[in-house]
C-alpha cells in the first residue's frame, strides 16, 4: 500500500466515526494519565479536533505541547464481523486553537462532521483543541497493520 492509500484508509475510518478515546499525559513525570471519550473531527492532514471546557475533569491535562493519543475504532461492527474491524491510534501533541482564521477553518471541519456541536462550542469558556499528529497506527481485520510518521 502506498502512503496515500494508507492515509486514505485512516481518513475513511475517521470519517465514519464520531467518538474517539483520547488519552492525555500526566502533568508531571510519574503522574497518571487521563482518558476521556469525546466527539472529534479530522482534517485532511489528520489533525484531530475536539472542544471542551478547561474547567472539566480533563482540564488539568490539556496543556499545550502535552503528549496525547486518540483511538478511533469501528467496534460497532461487532465480533461477528471482525474482519471488518479497524482501529486507528493517532499520537501527537496537543495545542489550543486561538480565535482567528485557523480556528474558523478547523471549526468548519468540526461542524461539517458534527453540526449539532455548534451549540456546545459556542458556550462561554469552551476551548477548541487540535492534536498535531506525529504517528498513526492502523490495524484492520485480524492481520493487517501499518504505521505512518508525520
Amino acid at each position: 500500500m502506498t502512503r496515500e492509500e494508507e492515509l486514505a484508509t485512516i481518513r475513511g475510518v475517521c470519517a465514519g466515526e464520531t467518538f474517539a478515546v483520547f488519552a492525555f499525559a500526566g502533568a508531571g513525570a510519574g503522574d497518571a494519565p487521563y482518558s476521556a471519550v469525546m466527539f472529534f473531527a479530522e482534517t485532511p492532514e489528520l489533525e484531530l479536533i475536539f472542544a471542551t471546557s478547561p474547567g472539566s475533569m480533563k482540564g488539568r491535562f490539556l496543556n499545550p505541547g502535552n503528549g496525547v493519543c486518540a483511538q478511533i475504532d469501528t467496534r460497532g461492527v461487532g465480533l461477528e464481523k471482525m474482519a471488518q474491524f479497524a482501529r486507528i491510534t493517532v499520537q501527537g501533541r496537543l495545542r489550543v486553537v486561538p480565535a482567528g482564521p485557523e480556528r474558523e477553518r478547523l471549526l468548519a471541519c468540526y461542524f461539517a462532521k458534527l453540526p449539532h456541536a455548534k451549540v456546545f462550542v459556542e458556550r462561554p469558556g469552551v476551548e477548541v483543541y487540535a492534536v498535531e499528529p506525529t504517528r498513526a497506527v492502523c490495524a484492520r481485520g485480524l492481520f493487517e497493520r501499518f504505521e505512518l510518521d508525520f
